[in-house]
């Protein structure tokens, strides 16, 4: 347990879960005040509604005709006040039980009003006792469904008034778990510090020299800051420093101790600075970037124009060259796909002495403005192909050059964008290339030939 609490994790979740419930209970308190409010006052309107209609059933009981109690406005009023009643049940969210009970009470008072617009009439037209008309039993129905009504929003006042009390215990439960978890805060911090004042003092106690006792106090410490990421690569760089040291402590006793002869063989300069050149199969790399875009050009209907010369290396490393070509061609199917009518990507490559060029020619379009300021080192937009800005990048990573190019034919009115990759060739392959000698001919002219070199 005590673990545990001493874990940072369980008061910052103490503190979250106080927080939480505070803001909880004080919105859920806050909702059960105004729904309480709301009920009481609706309540109350309707204790002054109905003393409303008492008042027009008692001028028509004791034929005080003349009592404005019993006008047409008046009793109006009376009904609009029973209606702005139902009006706040409504918005308070009231029960089943409660809507029934006004919706009751509305259309009877509504009958009652009739019935006293008609008794009036008759009463003022002849003499009548008004106690035996049946206006009094409706009055009484009246009264009873008001009660009812009352009753109903006493019942949700009470329980209103349970939630609201409920609510006051979560805040002051919160209260308190808020207080305990401020208090973990400063009791964590009493323990950590009097955890590293016994470190520091166990420190002090034991030998410089002992390795695996520093070990030991080093996985304390950090286990007492909670770090277990740096315990780990400290404590393994610690470790390792201590065994190259006891390492070389057992090669200088064994030097000394055994008499050897030793021998050293100095490394030419020359072969120290040799610079290893990475080379790698043009031919493959594209071959290989051909076949990933195959699918997409067959399924656009484009064209792969391709005329490659026999294969020749050049100074790239493979990866970075498979990447750009793949990206490169990418770009031109997508360039390609603006045209409407000839969809025709054109692919020409050729060594010629210390480098070789890849010429990617896209029939139909034509780099736009932006285009042109991107692959200068522009900034992209939302709208920047992607294909192209990694062509971009990816130029430096495979030792080559970039040339783009807007061309317009004047005879067929045709639009063609080219892109020209140039690259680097390696030395040997190219000075081993320019002592050979092609002899073209058929087998006899070929034959004929050697037999001469022979016999010069």
């Amino acid at each position: 347990m005590r673990d545990l609490i001493l874990k940072p994790r369980f008061y910052y979740g103490l503190l979250g879960l106080s927080v939480g419930m505070i803001l909880v209970s004080s919105l859920s308190n806050y909702k059960l005040n105004g729904d309480l409010q709301k009920v009481q006052k609706a309540n109350a309107g309707l204790g002054i509604c109905f003393q409303r209609v008492t008042q027009t059933f008692t001028s028509l009981m004791i034929k005080d005709f003349s009592s404005g109690y019993l006008n047409n406005d008046f009793r109006s009023n009376s009904a609009d006040c029973i209606d702005e009643v139902g009006r706040i049940a409504t918005e308070m969210g009231m029960t089943a039980g409660t809507t029934k009970s006004l919706n009751n009470l509305k259309s009877d008072l509504h009958w009652f009003d009739q019935k006293v617009t008609k008794v009036l009439s008759m009463a003022k037209a002849e003499d009548m006792n008004l106690q035996q008309s049946n206006i009094t039993d409706k009055y009484s129905e009246l009264e009873g469904l008001k009660a009812e009504v009352e009753d109903s929003f006493s019942k949700q006042t009470d329980g209103l008034s349970q939630f609201r009390t409920l609510g006051l215990a979560g805040i002051i439960f919160s209260l308190i778990t808020l207080m305990i978890s401020m208090l973990s805060f400063l009791f964590v911090g009493r323990v950590k510090a009097k955890e590293l004042k016994a470190i520091d003092k166990a420190a002090e106690l034991i030998d410089s020299n002992s390795s695996s006792e520093l070990s030991t106090l080093l996985a304390r410490f950090f286990q007492s800051l909670g770090v277990p990421s740096l315990e780990a690569k400290v404590l393994t760089a610690f470790d390792g420093k201590i065994e190259a040291v006891n390492n070389l402590e057992d090669q200088l006793i064994k030097m000394n101790t055994i008499e050897t002869e030793r021998y050293e063989i100095e490394v030419p300069e020359d072969l120290l600075n040799i610079e290893v050149e990475e080379t790698s199969d043009f031919h493959i790399a594209l071959t290989t970037a051909l076949d990933r875009v195959q699918q997409k050009a067959f399924q656009h209907g484009i064209v792969m124009d391709t005329d490659l010369q026999d294969d020749f290396q050049i100074l790239a490393n493979r990866e970075a060259l498979d990447q750009l070509l793949y990206y490169s061609l990418s770009f031109g199917l997508d360039a390609s796909l603006t045209s409407e009518e000839s969809r025709r990507v054109i692919l020409r490559s050729n060594p010629l002495g210390g480098i070789a060029y890849l010429k990617m020619k896209v029939v139909g379009h034509a780099f736009s403005e932006d285009e042109m300021k991107i692959l200068n080192g522009g900034e992209p937009t939302s709208e920047t192909n992607v294909n192209l800005l990694l062509l971009r990048e990816l130029i430096s990573d495979a030792n080559a050059t970039l040339a783009v190019r807007n061309i317009h034919n004047s005879t067929s009115s045709r639009i063609e964008s080219e892109i020209e990759i140039v690259f680097a060739r390696s030395k040997d392959i190219v000075e081993s290339q320019s002592n050979v000698k092609v002899v073209k001919g058929n087998k006899a002219e070929i034959k004929a030939y050697f037999e001469r070199e022979t016999t010069l």
